[in-house]
């Protein structure tokens, strides 16, 4: 893997998306822990990014209701990237267009407990409606156009992700933790919710999808029925997945 992208352009979303009747995901727990403060943008460097997404999606029509329970995530870094909705996208992609604006980094540390309310740090997409319970923030489709989806303004550069979930059940359903940079490179986690035994790990490099031989399957206990712990380590030598702080797959820079 080549993860290469113009520097800073990368930033922090979360992203809640789906197209059902009545589906909901609970976000419960964020920490971002970053060191770099401010970034600066140089079509000459390039770097690799990533963005952080949690993405709910249908491919065929799911049962009527589904949750799925987001907890916490702990995100330690140095810059940050975008995403949005059912499908991940740049709003700005430096490699294809002139301009594209520095964007901020984080610069300390934000702890997000969404079974406390919401969270500064992220704002509402269009069309996104939050309730927040004892299980953390609730994400609920009403029809098939919904897509609810929070995102930060800004970046993260290299670090560890966290994030305790409970994935959502159902076929037809994905549930997806991403890390993306604005030239579409991605690091991903992909769960089926049909599948309750497993999870894929996977990656693409510039937004190609024109082949899906980089996807790694780990058996994991009842992943959309129970919490746990699933972790992008992320620096300039390799990128490591881990579930539960075990490493189930070690990907070095090419």
């Amino acid at each position: 893997m080549h993860h290469q992208s113009s520097a800073c352009h990368s930033s922090l979303l979360s992203t809640f998306s789906s197209f059902a009747n009545e589906l909901t995901r609970f976000c419960r727990y964020i920490v971002l822990e970053i060191s770099r403060s401010s970034c600066s943008f140089s079509h000459e460097k390039t770097e690799p990014l990533a963005v952080f997404i949690l993405i709910l999606t249908i491919l065929r029509q799911p049962p009527s209701s589904v949750n799925m329970f987001f907890k916490s995530v702990s995100i330690a870094t140095l810059a940050l990237a975008t995403v949005a909705k059912t499908q991940t996208f740049s709003r700005c992609d430096p490699l294809k267009k002139d301009g594209c604006p520095a964007d901020p980094a984080f610069g300390g540390k934000a702890d997000c407990d969404f079974t406390k309310g919401a969270c500064s740090i992220f704002s509402e997409a269009d069309g996104t409606k939050l309730s927040y319970k004892d299980n953390g923030a609730v994400f609920t489709i009403q029809t098939e156009t919904n897509a609810p989806t929070i995102e930060t303004g800004k970046y993260i550069f290299f670090g560890r992700v966290d994030v305790v979930m409970q994935a959502a059940p159902g076929a037809g359903i994905i549930t997806s933790s991403v890390l993306q940079s604005d030239d579409l490179d991605e690091i991903d986690w992909e769960f089926v919710g049909s599948d309750n035994a497993q999870v894929q790990t996977n990656y693409f490099s510039k937004g190609d999808t024109s082949t899906y031989d980089r996807g790694k399957y780990h058996p994991i206990g009842n992943p959309t029925g129970s919490f746990h712990t699933y972790t992008v380590e992320w620096t300039s030598k390799q990128v490591n997945w881990m579930i539960d702080g075990q490493s189930v797959r070690v990907l070095d820079a090419a």
